[in-house]
């Protein structure tokens, strides 16, 4: 019987794999790398990933000046702790137009992690925010197509 993969290791299988073709890439994680899956990217790239902790706004203003820099961060993040990083999102990235990729994870309602956990309001918010591109993708092939627009901005 084939093991079956979720979209979550997917992702941490993609991005690992970008990470091989553009040395640019660097990861950021909001202490969880083992549930969005960056944990793939840390094992082979430990330089160019960075845990901030509970530090999500600090993360996006951390990506923000990665992204100056000429680095293309990838910010992953549960859904509702990135509500904590609106400021930044708006006055450290978008108003620079700055190229950073935020990973959402746990958009919608998520069961089991409980009603502080549930990120319903990314759409609303996300879309308020000038030039960001909201992809959601419904398997494997549209996350790996996605993900890759996302990073080298096809």
């Amino acid at each position: 019987m084939a093991e079956s993969k979720s979209l979550r290791i997917a992702y941490g299988e993609a991005l690992a794999e970008l990470g091989a073709e553009n040395d640019k890439i660097v990861v950021l994680d909001a202490d969880l790398s083992n549930a969005t899956m960056t944990n793939r990217f840390s094992a082979v790239y430990p330089d160019r990933f960075f845990d901030v902790g509970i530090a999500e706004g600090c993360a996006a203003s951390m990506a923000a000046g990665m992204a100056k820099q000429g680095a293309v961060p990838v910010f992953a993040v549960y859904s509702t702790f990135l509500q904590r990083s609106y400021d930044m999102l708006l006055h450290d990235i978008a108003i620079d137009g700055l190229h950073v990729v935020l990973a959402v994870d746990r958009a919608g309602l998520v069961g089991d992690d409980g009603e502080t956990h549930h990120g319903v309001f990314d759409v609303a918010y996300l879309n308020s925010v000038p030039g960001v591109t909201v992809y959601s993708p419904s398997n494997f092939t549209e996350l790996d197509r996605m993900l890759e627009a996302a990073v080298c901005r096809c």
